[in-house]
């Protein structure tokens, strides 16, 4: 079985950073965007997807260095967790859980901010961040 996800969007936000007994979490909202061409009109439409992404420990650490606009790259898998809101109704959210974030761009190759990882886009091998399960 495979649960794997690799996204190259932009941040939306600065990265919400906070600690745990089990170290550092981040949590990110990347967009991506795909385009087509309406076949009625011929017009170029584009369509953004906002993605939550969550980083633990060293990967979170590494996320807290970058900013809203950067353009990224998040490798990691899909995970959902169940929690209950204030009217005690369950909930659900399914989100990416990043093993490797990189800032790119153009503007300054030399300084990326990586994770543990595999340094080919097209390497399917990736590292635990923190080698931890973290409970919800």
């Amino acid at each position: 079985m495979i649960n794997e996800v690799r996204l190259i969007g932009n941040l939306g936000t600065d990265p919400e950073m906070r600690e745990s007994s089990y170290g550092s979490i981040a949590n990110l909202s990347i967009a991506t965007s795909e385009g087509y061409k309406d076949k009625k009109t011929g017009e170029w439409i584009n369509k953004t997807e906002w993605h939550r992404v969550v980083a633990f420990g060293f990967t979170a650490d590494s996320a807290e260095k970058l900013s809203k606009g950067d353009q990224v790259y998040v490798a990691g898998s899909l995970q959902t967790r169940k929690w209950t809101d204030n009217d005690g109704n369950d909930r659900y959210t399914t989100e990416v859980k990043a093993r490797t974030i990189r800032k790119l761009g153009r503007a300054n190759r030399n300084r990326t901010t990586e994770t543990r990882g595999s340094d080919n886009f097209n390497d399917h091998s990736f590292n635990n961040s923190t080698g931890e399960d973290v409970p919800f």
